[in-house]
């Protein structure tokens, strides 16, 4: 991004086509579109690699508006940079042209977990094994201080050899950024109250972002959160893979908060097989008081392990294992792509993650 002094007049024009160019990439084709931009996929002729742009409309945007875009993009743009790990996208470049300003991403292979849950019939071991490797990106967000405040299965695309890849950091904020709203010691999490959950007004005109399915009570509060808030979100999502529903009744805003307020957790009626432990660490990581889950996602992934056959137990430690030798014996290629890491079109939401469907296209 650049300075506001210096920053070209963006030009309202008709979306991109084939043989377009972005800075020096040549457009492709156009693989998603949201509420506040579009994903193209494009060649890099420099480096000669396809990439996915991520490109923010300014056309007939307000100026306020325009620097809350500019400030989400940059705020990806940023988060990316700081992490470098096989199950978080990479981000390539960062920069500013007549249509708005870009970033330019690993194209990642593959479809998204809700697709990849719709298609076919998987073991809830083989959901649970997906999930371990998304959650291993989340926690790598954390160790690099970034919360991602948006996990849910559209943010993950599995890949067609089944690797996993966490995407969209547009809504990731430092926790260097977070003050705790509790009055209590350093470091503790707000307290969520069952008046505070009933009595806050959800409107339009809060600023609670985020995806409210999949959101943390304390999110939805709108008050200070922390990786735990991803933690709980993570475990929406696998309870909802596992089960077929969320664990907390709500059709908006109000409605969802309201089970978290009277503790209306609903238990599913069916296992499918999967094993207490596991449930239990499940349960425990959708806890409403922050301070009731696991205190880091380590810790709830290690936990989740246990709650698997012991053979499996022993495959996953082995991919752990080689995921962290790559980040290490690797440092160089992953370096290359830690300018590096992205998901997402400056597109909110629907069509949102930077990936194709068909890596051969």
């Amino acid at each position: 991004m650049v300075d506001d002094d210096r920053r070209p007049q963006r030009i309202a024009m008709g979306p991109l086509r084939p043989g377009d160019r972005v800075g020096r990439y040549i457009v492709r084709s156009k693989l998603g579109r949201g509420g506040m931009g579009v994903v193209y996929g494009a060649y890099d002729p420099l480096l000669g690699r396809r990439v996915a742009l991520k490109l923010v409309r300014h056309r007939d945007t307000p100026e306020n508006v325009e620097a809350h875009v500019d400030e989400r993009l940059r705020r990806e743009a940023q988060a990316l940079a700081r992490l470098a790990h096989p199950n978080v996208v990479s981000l390539y470049d960062v920069g500013t042209c007549d249509r708005g300003d870009y970033l330019a991403l690993e194209l990642v292979p593959g479809i998204d977990l809700d697709e990849w849950l719709r298609k076919g019939t998987h073991s809830w071991k083989e959901i649970v094994e997906v999930f371990l490797a998304a959650g291993r990106g989340l926690a790598a967000a954390h160790t690099a201080g970034l919360i991602h405040r948006d996990f849910k299965p559209a943010n993950v695309i599995v890949g067609p050899h089944g690797h996993v890849t966490v995407v969209d950091f547009g809504l990731a904020r430092s926790t260097e950024l977070d003050t705790t709203v509790s009055n209590g010691p350093e470091g503790a999490q707000p307290q969520i109250h069952s008046d505070a959950l009933l009595n806050t007004r959800l409107t339009g005109t809060n600023i609670i972002v985020g995806t409210r399915g999949y959101m943390a009570p304390e999110q939805l509060l709108g008050l200070s959160v922390g990786p735990r808030a991803d933690q709980f979100s993570f475990c929406v999502a696998l309870f909802e893979a596992l089960y077929g529903r969320r664990p907390y009744p709500g059709k908006n805003a109000v409605e969802t908060a309201t089970s978290f307020a009277n503790g209306i957790f609903e238990e599913p009626e069916d296992r499918r097989g999967v094993s207490g432990r596991l449930h239990e660490a499940l349960r425990r990581g959708l806890s409403v008081e922050p301070d009731d889950r696991f205190p880091s996602m380590d810790a709830l992934l290690a936990a989740l392990r246990r709650g698997l056959p012991a053979s499996r137990r022993r495959w996953l430690l082995a991919a752990a294992l080689a995921a962290t030798a790559s980040i290490s014996a690797g440092a160089g290629a992953w370096g290359h792509a830690l300018l590096s890491d992205s998901a997402e079109p400056a597109c909110d939401h629907a069509g949102s993650h930077a990936h194709e469907t068909d890596p051969r296209r």
